[in-house]
């Protein structure tokens, strides 16, 4: 298929552009968590007066790493898929059908169902297959 014509067949899918636009959502919503769960973890040591502020101030630098590192990663997942797909990478559509089924089996279901359908219905499937 020409790179042109597979532009316009992506532009004019609207489930691709649904799964797209909840795969940007996830990712900012992963991407704020990356940021605001490690000072909401450790607030408990800063309000706790028996812990000593040396282990307060260890304990907020470990969970800000540690939600950064996996958080972060987990937004940048979410922003490359959503960016991929707009593309026409397999790649994209792989990653999206993941975490889509990861979705799925948790809370954010209905953002799941979204997804995968918006990557599995014939004509994605035909784009990307």
């Amino acid at each position: 298929m020409d790179p042109s014509d597979l532009e316009l067949e992506l532009a004019s899918d609207p489930w691709l552009g649904w799964a797209r636009t909840v795969l940007q959502l996830c990712g900012a919503v992963y991407a704020f968590l990356a940021i605001a769960l490690g000072p909401m973890m450790s607030a408990g040591f800063w309000l706790d007066e028996t812990v000593p502020t040396g282990l307060a101030v260890a304990m907020t630098v470990v969970f800000c790493l540690m939600s950064l590192v996996v958080s972060g990663f987990f937004a940048a997942v979410l922003f490359a898929s959503a960016s991929g797909l707009a593309t026409g990478k397999k790649w994209a559509w792989i990653v999206g059908i993941c975490v889509g089924g990861m979705f799925v089996t948790s809370c954010c279901a209905p953002f799941g169902l979204v997804i995968l359908y918006g990557l599995l219905n014939e004509r994605t499937r035909k784009l990307f297959a």
